[in-house]
């Protein structure tokens, strides 16, 4: 019987499999692949430098990822997962409540708070963003993609924020949302290069107060304070 169902049939949960095992070594690599693809590119990247930061040899890599373009894809779907995911809109009913609309509000506030917590992902992502910019770029259709699926989703976000009264009037979601991510792009950017001179959660905390009516101007106070 193979090791990985053996330990599944005695029920031991403590031992460790050879399924448990490569999916550690698979997420060792993608950390070590986050790194590097933000500090050297996608074109100046190596992976038998990403092998040998993870520990492994470059044939073990190529067991989990063949190419340098099927490990970038990796790299960046993981942290779009992962901010979907904290979002989550897909939880969203089609006429949420007040209460729900504020868990909404509050999401996008995490999402800010997530971003500044990690730095590193942040530089992958603008420095891959631009790289991506040329058609002959292996992520051009992932960011393409991307900013069709954020515009979209942070639209049906906001249009749900607006129709419980949280929003100021005039601001359509439709243009909020680009707005909103243009916003953060940029001010990652600007962090990134002076970190010192760019107080990254003030900043947000002052355009989410843009978006918000004025009569619910603490509670995003207290989001950002939280």
């Amino acid at each position: 019987m193979p090791a990985i169902l053996l330990s599944m049939s005695r029920g031991d949960s403590s031992r460790v499999t050879p399924y448990g095992t490569g999916l550690r070594r698979r997420a060792d690599i993608i950390d070590q692949a986050s790194k590097h693809f933000a500090r050297y590119g996608y074109h100046g990247a190596s992976l038998r430098e990403i092998a040998s930061r993870t520990g492994v040899s470059h044939a073990g890599l190529r067991y989990h990822f063949s190419t340098k373009e099927e490990l970038l894809m990796e790299v960046l779907a993981r942290r779009e997962r992962f901010g979907s995911e904290l979002v989550a809109l897909d939880e969203l009913p089609e006429e949420p409540t007040t209460e729900q609309a504020w868990l909404l509000v509050e999401r996008f506030v995490d999402l800010m708070k997530m971003s500044f917590s990690q730095p590193g992902f942040i530089e992958l992502f603008i420095t891959q963003a631009v790289f991506a910019a040329h058609e002959d770029h292996p992520a051009h259709e992932f960011f393409q993609r991307r900013y069709r699926t954020m515009r979209a989703e942070y639209t049906q976000g906001l249009s749900a924020i607006k129709a419980a009264g949280l929003l100021k009037p005039g601001v359509e979601p439709e243009f909020a949302a680009t707005a909103l991510i243009g916003f953060l792009d940029g001010l990652q950017i600007q962090w990134l290069l002076e970190k010192k001179g760019v107080d990254y959660m003030e900043v947000s905390r002052r355009f989410m107060r843009a978006l918000v009516a004025d009569e619910h101007l603490d509670q995003i106070d207290d989001f950002f304070a939280a």
